[in-house]
């Protein structure tokens, strides 16, 4: 089965931050949605045209938005993991919108979600500017 585009909170003003990529059948935990956030933010520096220039940019970005203590080295093909699957910050965030609360009641089959699909398109138009949009929403949250 594909995969498709999902938000565990659908207000438009919150979707493109939390947006994810995810088997209909995929049983959600808290987990499972930070590694799939992560998957997210990692494909957008992927496909970014200097993905060591758009790493240290994101870092740079989540720094000053608070969401890092500091602008240490980030390995561009590790991002996703060191700046969201292992960073406390913005776990509290995604505390903070109520996304750990709403998965336990996220029970298979998903449904695909089109505010999600048009979030999760357009990070690969524009990946520098949406790794910099959400880093800017996270922080403000």
């Amino acid at each position: 089965m594909s995969h498709i585009a999902w938000t565990p909170l659908p207000d438009p003003m919150i979707v493109q931050l939390v947006a994810i990529r995810c088997h209909p059948s995929q049983q959600m935990t808290r987990l499972t949605y930070l590694h799939l956030l992560a998957e997210r933010i990692q494909r957008m520096v992927d496909n970014s045209l200097n993905p060591k220039v758009t790493a240290k940019e994101l870092v740079q970005a989540m720094f000053e938005e608070g969401l890092l203590p500091d602008t240490g080295n980030c390995p561009p093909d590790d991002a996703g993991n060191r700046l969201v699957l292992s960073n406390s910050d913005v776990w509290e965030k995604l505390t903070s919108l109520g996304v750990f609360r709403k998965l336990p009641k996220a029970k298979p089959p998903l449904v695909a979600n089109l505010m999600a699909h048009q979030a999760l398109t357009s990070d690969l138009d524009d990946p520098n500017g949406r790794l910099k949009s959400w880093a800017s929403g996270m922080g403000q949250v």
